[in-house]
């Protein structure tokens, strides 16, 4: 099994934990898809994801979901390597 991580900002937690999409923006809901895209091509269509809650989320100024400066927390994604699917 591999881990690969990204940097996620907080309000996408609900949304990527749980489908918790209520609130969310059209642009946003568009964010989410495209980084579902994204983790099905890099990680195959079964993945787990973590997300590491144990610190409080910082302030980074780029992340994976939409490029921006936001509060985040780091998602790890765990996966079987192409060759073992």
């Amino acid at each position: 099994m591999e881990t690969s991580t990204y940097v996620v900002p907080t309000w996408a937690v609900p949304a990527l934990a749980y489908g918790d999409l209520w609130g969310l923006s059209d642009e946003d809901l568009g964010r989410l898809e495209d980084l579902d895209v994204r983790l099905a091509h890099e990680c195959g269509e079964n993945y787990i994801v973590n997300f590491q809650l144990d610190e409080d989320p910082g302030f980074y100024h780029l992340n994976d979901l939409d490029n921006k400066g936001s509060n985040c927390v780091v998602m790890e994604v765990m996966y079987f390597p192409k060759d073992e699917r």
